[in-house]
């Protein structure tokens, strides 16, 4: 993947600190906490930990593993209810496209496994100075990246700001066989207002080729459709359930509302009374 594929070259890149930095939140943390916590079943909080991690560990086994496990490519801390993702930005460079759609898949998976828990995230990811190691991170991006996600996501969705758009918009010239390949054209959703963010839904039908050749899913696009929706309904159900329970919340209704939308538009988009669409196409 890369002209200069090795541990030493992205540590050199680290080390410049040009960063994209994504900041996700685990909404409504604090009910999952004390649910697990003073559960009568002593095996809860042991559960929910689990889950965190393994929705993580299994969304970056695709870096960890095969010819990229040795470059660590992407750097990652879980601290309370936030997730910190770095990666070097290799702006201009022949690997800009691919390492950003590294990224942009790695965030898809780990929405995907919590919300097949019923967990789900918000964030938002940007550009900027980020310094990290074990003790502590000192970052211009997470920064940008917290502001997008506490100001601006509003919704149970990981938002991209206008640099990394328009970035994504010139590679789709320049670099477009990369994006191709890792399927992202299919993961990078614009609503009506202009904001760019990560679809987590449609799982089957914006994997990357190689992930299609390496599994015994079904091959036809009316499987993957079948396969996606099923999941997709499934997930509207807890959606519906959880408007219900907030009927009365004033500030955590309109999450779940918009997200019912959004997923009526991944199953029938002329279902959704919100615009949504591709951002490359």
């Amino acid at each position: 993947m890369y002209s200069e594929g090795t541990k030493r070259y992205v540590a050199s890149e680290f080390a410049k600190g040009d960063c994209i930095v994504a900041f996700l939140d685990i909404l409504g943390f604090e009910e999952l906490v004390q649910t697990s916590v003073y559960s009568k079943d002593p095996l809860a909080k042991k559960r929910m930990i689990e889950t965190i991690k393994s929705a993580l560990k299994d969304a970056l086994k695709n870096i960890e593993t095969g010819e990229n496990k040795d470059l660590n490519l992407i750097k990652y801390k879980v601290f309370s209810d936030c997730t910190c993702l770095a990666t070097p930005s290799f702006h201009n460079r022949d690997n800009e496209a691919s390492n950003l759609c590294t990224l942009i898949t790695m965030i898809k998976g780990y929405t995907f496994n919590l919300i097949r828990r019923n967990i789900y995230i918000r964030g938002g990811i940007s550009r900027g100075y980020h310094y990290e190691d074990n003790y502590m991170i000192f970052s211009d991006g997470l920064v940008k990246a917290h502001n997008l996600e506490n100001k601006e996501a509003l919704y149970p969705r990981t938002i991209l700001d206008e640099d990394l758009v328009q970035r994504f918009k010139r590679l789709w010239i320049n670099q477009k066989d990369a994006i191709l390949e890792f399927n992202v054209q299919t993961r990078l959703i614009t609503d009506e207002e202009g904001i760019t963010f990560v679809s987590p839904f449609n799982l089957m039908q914006s994997m990357d080729k190689q992930t299609l050749v390496d599994t015994s899913a079904p091959r036809s696009k009316k499987d993957l459709i079948k396969i996606d929706n099923n999941f997709n309904r499934e997930i509207l159900k807890d959606v519906e359930e959880k408007i219900i329970k907030y009927k009365d919340n004033e500030r955590v209704l309109p999450k779940y509302e918009w997200l019912k939308e959004f997923i009526n538009w991944n199953i029938k988009p002329k279902s959704s009374k919100y615009k949504f669409e591709y951002l490359l196409k």
